[in-house]
């Protein structure tokens, strides 16, 4: 009976979702190929939404005054994007999916890091492995009013491996809100594959122009 009700509560937050956003799924690797400097270390960027005034009120209410109900709404928007552009002979024991971290005085403020939440709930939708890979280990302010240029620089050795994590070989499907420059991604991206990391995507709700 547990299962039946977890079922409809499943439709529901699949239905409410298709009704509250603009899908439109996106493979924006080539166009991210194109903009970032080379060497390249990510394999595939998916967007899965159009970012309108819809979204943004809403992923800003989930990301800075902890709405949670809103992540229960984008876990399936994002999972969708696995059906489409996963490829079909990936297993679940192939992949691990994980957040982008947060330094730990933004988690102090903010009480939960949004990317995790969500990595977390595809995890459990789909049934493949969560795991915490990464962490920021150096505090960046908020991009706002950063060139591009700036913000990849930016980037520059503030994420690292987690101890004791092993990764070698596997698939890891990161999973964030937005992509603006994708200079978050191929940061992270850049030090899974350096630790082993056969392929690196990326997951996102929307695309900030």
């Amino acid at each position: 009976m547990a299962r039946f009700f977890s079922l409809l509560h499943q439709i529901f937050l699949d239905s409410r979702a298709d009704d509250a956003y603009h899908h439109l799924p996106q493979d924006m690797t080539e166009h991210y190929l194109h903009e970032l400097p080379e060497p390249h270390s990510f394999d595939g960027i998916f967007v899965a939404c159009v970012y309108d005034a819809t979204i943004e009120r809403d992923i800003k209410q989930f990301k800075y005054q902890s709405f949670r109900e809103y992540g229960d709404d984008f876990i399936p928007v994002l999972s969708n994007l696995f059906d489409r552009y996963l490829p079909p002979d990936i297993t679940p024991a192939d992949i691990y999916i994980t957040g982008v971290p947060m330094h730990w005085t933004r988690y102090v403020v903010r009480g939960f890091n949004q990317t995790m939440f969500l990595a977390k709930g595809i995890a459990r939708r789909r049934g493949i492995p969560y795991r915490s890979l990464l962490r920021k280990r150096i505090y960046t302010p908020h991009q706002a009013g950063l060139s591009r240029e700036a913000r990849i620089r930016e980037k520059d050795g503030v994420y690292s491996l987690r101890k004791w994590v092993k990764i070698d070989g596997k698939i890891i499907c990161i999973i964030d809100d937005v992509i603006s420059t994708g200079s978050t991604f191929e940061a992270c991206a850049k030090v899974l594959k350096a630790w082993g990391a056969h392929k690196v995507y990326g997951f996102f709700l929307a695309r900030w122009w």
